[in-house]
């Protein structure tokens, strides 16, 4: 998820509960199974022990390194294999630790006897199709939610479909470096203890999609914005015995609002199964908007109805429920009040019953990669908040406590990014205590970095060779870095042979990670020389992905010929997911 100058956006979710009843005191989520408006009871929030605001304080420990890119990515990821969603951690049945945390195409993981001991295991757990077809809802994949009954583990998926065909999105190219963005979420299931997922093909493994299909042409001019069903959260089971999920959702193209919406079951194994809260109850079903025979279909039924829209917005990711506050805690990225300032980072809500959510509290600050939380480069940026409590007996770790560990992403450097973690201590705070979060540092500075060991298929960026002492005529604009909402220019300084970048956004709420990685496109731009006007000059592009066309060439005049010296440039730009870089709007 995250890019050259190496700069763009990101990917997402899971850990989960257990087939029996959790000991959450008194009931959160509850209704009767049996009742004839079961699909519209909700129990009345449950008492909790101290106001959110006034009564809790939060602490936060030394970092500690999970997972170093460095020195411990997967070869076989050819250099993608990376954290990018959400931890969260299952207990397999035989006993050893599964940690969710891979990226497409394919996913791998974390494994170990406990968490003192995770190393990265190159076995995939899922491996994406990369269909060019928006129908198949199994295109870029990244595993999320896992959630395990017996020896079967249920999985909840995040797709994209980047459409390879439409002239106004990226010809050729199905992964998340092309602007035209259609998601979903769906269901895969592992029968060997979560060592392996399979899908069952569409529409069969479809849990939640929008009402409508994928259309390139829904916009007046160039690629529709992302939408669709984003990032499952964990999966956790209420009191009544159903099985809930929160989860972002785009529907509106035109205004690209961002919510968070409920959704329930009383089956995993059916992925149909899912409804969404509809403002008065769980009501809504969100299957394919395409028949069986993959032509469109719209259900015409509505999309889902954010909870809390005004109070919590797109922020997600990581929901458990926390036993010391009596409350379901979740955990996600944004900008929060801190004592009267806009403070960007990492904060939580609390709720009794999943639908009301209180004002998002900072529980960790730092730098994330869109405005107003970025100084233009991404570096350094703490993304994919989780929370894991290590003590949690439960063997889907959907409970939390007072002492429980805050798993995150630390982007170092274009694809190099880490998995830490910090302890969290949860506690209630004395007459006159402070309340406020000690501000650790922005950017943890403990464990130290190691220097980066060169792994086999990593990306490498080719620098492009100078041609000095060549006048310098007007800036050569690339015409495929008009991105909608984003401009980039590549200006080419033929005397010094250095090239540059520069772009402007507009304050749509993820355009600043695509706008930048856009920008990285121009440094694909040689110093080209007044000698050369009567030479065709061609860029190429090569994203790093399983997609095989993903290659753009431009001259820069069509009626121009190529000699056999035409120079080309030829760069790397390892594509990852922009989803959870999707700006959470809190508020």
């Amino acid at each position: 998820m995250r890019w050259p100058l190496l700069r763009w956006p990101a990917c997402l979710a899971t850990a989960i509960a257990t087939s029996i009843a959790l000991p959450f005191g008194p009931p959160s989520v509850a209704r009767d199974l049996g009742s004839p408006d079961a699909a519209t009871s909700l129990a009345a929030p449950a008492a909790h022990p101290a106001s959110p605001h006034q009564d809790l304080r939060t602490t936060l420990g030394t970092p500690e390194l999970v997972m170093d890119y460095a020195t411990m990515t997967c070869r076989r990821g050819g250099g993608l294999d990376l954290p990018d969603v959400q931890a969260h951690a299952l207990r397999r049945p035989d006993g050893s630790l599964l940690l969710v945390s891979g990226n497409a195409t394919i996913n791998f993981s974390m494994a170990g006897p406990d968490f003192d001991h995770l190393t990265r295991d190159c076995a995939p757990l899922l491996v994406s199709g990369d269909s060019p077809v928006a129908s198949s809802f199994d295109n870029q994949e990244w595993l999320l939610s896992v959630f395990r009954e017996g020896d079967i583990v249920h999985g909840l998926v995040h797709n994209e479909y980047h459409d390879p065909a439409a002239a106004n999105c990226r010809p050729g190219v199905t992964d998340p470096s092309n602007p035209c963005w259609y998601n979903a979420i769906t269901y895969a299931r592992s029968t060997d203890g979560g060592h392996s997922f399979s899908q069952a093909p569409a529409p069969d493994h479809v849990v939640a999609a929008l009402p409508y299909p994928w259309d390139p042409t829904a916009t007046r001019r160039g690629a529709p914005p992302p939408h669709g069903y984003f990032t499952p959260s964990n999966i956790v089971r209420g009191p009544d015995q159903a099985y809930y999920s929160l989860f972002m959702a785009i529907s509106d193209r035109a205004t690209s609002a961002q919510g968070q919406c409920l959704m329930r079951s009383d089956n995993l194994s059916d992925p149909a199964g899912w409804r969404a809260w509809d403002g008065a109850g769980f009501n809504l079903p969100m299957p394919s908007p395409y028949d069986a025979a993959g032509n469109p279909a719209p259900t015409g039924r509505p999309a889902c109805t954010p909870v809390s829209p005004g109070v919590i917005g797109g922020m997600g990711g990581s929901l458990t429920y926390n036993s010391m506050l009596q409350q379901y805690l979740l955990v996600g990225s944004g900008v929060f009040d801190q004592a009267g300032a806009q403070v960007c980072g990492t904060g939580f809500s609390l709720s009794s019953d999943l639908v009301t959510w209180s004002t998002p509290r900072l529980l960790m600050p730092g730098k994330l990669p869109y405005p107003p939380c970025t100084d233009g480069s991404p570096d350094g940026s703490l993304i994919y908040p989780s929370l894991i409590d290590h003590a949690d007996t439960d063997v889907n770790f959907q409970n939390t406590g007072a002492t429980p560990h805050l798993y995150f992403v630390r982007w170092n450097q274009g694809l190099d990014r880490d998995l830490l973690r910090v302890p969290v201590t949860f506690s209630l705070a004395e007459p006159g205590d402070p309340t406020g979060t000690p501000a650790p540092s922005a950017t943890p500075t403990a464990p130290t970095r190691r220097s980066p060991t060169p792994t086999s298929g990593r990306p490498i960026r080719m620098t492009p060779t100078p041609t000095a002492t060549r006048p310098s005529p007007p800036a050569l604009l690339l015409p495929w870095l008009a991105r909608g909402a984003a401009t980039a220019h590549a200006v080419a300084d033929r005397r010094s042979g250095r090239v540059g970048g520069l772009h402007r956004s507009s304050p749509s709420p993820w355009i600043a990670p695509r706008s930048s990685r856009e920008a990285s496109l121009a440094t694909l731009a040689s110093a080209i020389s007044e000698s050369d006007r009567s030479s065709s000059v061609a860029i190429c592009v090569r994203y790093h992905s399983t997609s095989p066309n993903s290659c753009l060439s431009a001259s820069r005049s069509a009626s121009e010929t190529t000699p056999p010296l035409s120079r080309k440039i030829f760069l790397t730009l390892p594509a990852t997911s922009p989803a959870s870089l999707v700006r959470p709007r809190v508020g």
